[in-house]
């Protein structure tokens, strides 16, 4: 099921677009790295806590993150379980713009409304352009990743994990 879910991204064919405005944690940040354009507030932060919870990467980030963001933050990210601000988020490429939490309903509001006027055709065969080069990549990183994951749910670590978290008060 994850499997379909984090395809749908690699394939959407139309243009997506992000907008985090708060805590961006886990499957909806890996995913994030599969938009074409994102927007953080200044309060967005972006955790993936894998490591902390006995888990391995997924939604391709074990892959895209490098990509977008370069390997030593990829690996800071993904491996130490560090959360980025949306200035750092910005910083390293991974969000498009950040905007003051105040203005930000209003300013993506202003970008979004521009994309109708945009070229359908255009936009669509500019889109398949830019991600036909690593799709089939993705497609076999996001199965890797998949076949990882369940083997590390099964696993001590995972448990444990799930235990040491509902046993929080």
């Amino acid at each position: 099921m994850l499997e379909k879910f984090v395809s749908a991204f690699i394939d959407h064919p139309k243009l997506l677009v992000g907008l985090v405005h708060g805590p961006c944690i886990g499957i909806a940040f890996t995913t994030m790295a599969l938009y074409d354009v994102v927007y953080a507030s200044d309060q967005a932060t972006f955790h993936a806590p894998f490591t902390s919870l006995g888990l391995t990467p997924e939604g391709t980030s074990s892959y895209s993150f490098p990509k977008v963001m370069g390997p030593a933050k990829a690996n800071e990210v993904l491996l130490l379980g560090k959360k980025l601000s949306a200035a750092e988020a910005l910083e390293c490429g991974f969000v498009t713009e950040v905007f003051p939490a105040d203005t930000f309903e209003v300013e993506t509001k202003r970008r979004l409304e521009l994309l109708p006027k945009l070229a359908p055709i255009s936009l669509k065969e500019s889109k398949i352009l830019i991600r036909s080069l690593d799709q089939a990549k993705l497609h076999k990183v996001n199965d890797l990743e998949c076949k990882r994951l369940i083997g590390m749910w099964q696993g001590d670590e995972c448990l444990s994990a799930a235990a040491k978290f509902l046993s929080r008060k």
